[in-house]
């Protein structure tokens, strides 16, 4: 391919996937004004951060620079391996200790497998089961301020441990491959 296809292909694809996320938030809106619309919004921008994250280290793979993969992989190992305990040990001390929580938990395991796995990109997900969008009952759980308080912490170290690192990564593999040119 070439680069003019390259840059329109990339182009195509943030400006269509910014242009999704940005309808769902304004269907949110519209349909619910008093809600925590924006945490949908988040939501689907942390997914859409994730897969081009995953697309990045596919294009490392197949370029000259695989040595930063010895890196990458490990990072992104221990990033989602964090991430999957501390949504287990906070959701489970939720089912645990709040009672209209385990009633929800109940009639919506199959939404809460998704979140589980959204959460491994980022614990700020967690946020949309109380977010109330579209007055869903999917999106009304009864979570516990200890438990909001809870995710924001763990959010925060999972900032610290998998995407501090990351940005440094990808800085230095910007200033590397300008350098190579």
């Amino acid at each position: 391919m070439s680069d003019l296809t390259e840059i329109i292909t990339t182009v195509s694809l943030l400006v269509g996937g910014l242009l999704l996320i940005l309808s769902a938030y304004i269907f949110g809106v519209c349909k619910n004004k008093n809600h925590n619309n924006f945490i949908i919004f988040n939501t689907l921008l942390m997914i859409y951060d994730w897969v081009f994250y995953i697309i990045f280290t596919i294009w490392i793979s197949t370029t000259d620079m695989q040595s930063i993969l010895v890196i990458i992989i490990p990072l992104m190992s221990v990033m989602i391996f964090f991430n999957f305990i501390l949504t287990v040990t906070i959701l489970r001390r939720e089912i645990n200790n709040n009672e209209q929580f385990r009633a929800w938990f109940k009639e919506h395991n199959v939404f809460i497998i998704f979140l589980v796995f959204c959460s491994l990109v980022n614990l700020n997900v967690l946020h949309v089961l109380n977010c109330k969008f579209n007055y869903m009952d999917i999106f009304d759980a009864k979570l516990s301020f200890t438990v909001e308080k809870k995710i924001i912490h763990a959010s925060v170290i999972s900032l610290v441990l998998g995407d501090i690192p990351r940005l440094f990564l990808l800085l230095n593999y910007s200033f590397i491959d300008y350098m190579n040119q």
